[in-house]
């Protein structure tokens, strides 16, 4: 819906500038405006896809309408195609630079699950729907057996490929819709929006079983 009206707003505007003298048309930078508003909303690919669709509109406004009026005054359609790469420039970087920062604040940088910031606001999320559902969320609280013996015999590099071995194993033990978290340290919380305590139950020993089967090494890790 969102790169439909942008579209349509791109050639409302192609279509003004047909229509008010294209190459000298005074409404040719307003061809930047959907175009770079796009980057707001899209990822880089489909934001170049909308400057390659947007350039074609502009070549068709002015070109193809009068190519006389594009010759005399080219400075006007060259500044057009300036300002839409410097929107789409721009607009791309701050999109990257907040969708980072967005990311470094909700995920774990050790293990890649999401932390407890990230927790919060999800878990009001889904106690709201099964209230109003009247549906069910299970919880699963997590942690490793003696973690600081493996720190203190081993140092902290090796407790950090540990514990990144063993978010991973647990994660590959749970099916797609549960939701995985770290809670600090060596603690984990699995969120189960829909799944009852028995089932629930039987998650956790899937779980506990994973971590106790995993190989590494010298070290022996339990839940």
């Amino acid at each position: 819906v969102v790169a439909g009206s942008l579209l349509f707003s791109a050639l409302l505007i192609a279509i003004g500038i047909a229509g008010s003298g294209a190459g000298e048309s005074p409404v040719l930078p307003w061809l930047a405006v959907p175009i770079g508003m796009s980057a707001v909303r899209f990822r880089l690919p489909v934001v170049l896809a909308g400057a390659v669709i947007g350039g074609i509109m502009l070549v068709a406004a002015t070109v193809a309408v009068d190519p006389a009026s594009v010759v005399d005054h080219p400075g006007d359609t060259i500044a057009t195609v300036a300002l839409i790469v410097n929107v789409v420039a721009i607009a791309t970087a701050l999109q990257a630079a907040e969708l980072h920062h967005r990311m470094a604040s909700v995920v774990d940088p050790l293990t890649g699950l999401l932390n407890r910031k990230a927790l919060a606001s999800r878990f009001v999320e889904l106690e709201q729907q099964a209230r109003l559902g009247g549906g069910v969320v299970s919880l699963i609280a997590i942690d490793l057996d003696a973690f600081k013996e493996v720190n203190d015999e081993y140092g902290h590099d090796r407790g950090d490929a540990v514990l990144r071995d063993a978010a991973y194993e647990m994660r590959k033990s749970l099916r797609h819709f549960e939701l995985f978290y770290r809670f600090g340290g060596e603690e984990f919380l699995v969120l189960l929006p829909g799944v009852d305590r028995d089932d629930a139950a039987g998650m956790a020993e899937r779980l506990r079983v994973s971590i106790e089967r995993l190989d590494l090494g010298d070290v022996q890790l339990t839940i």
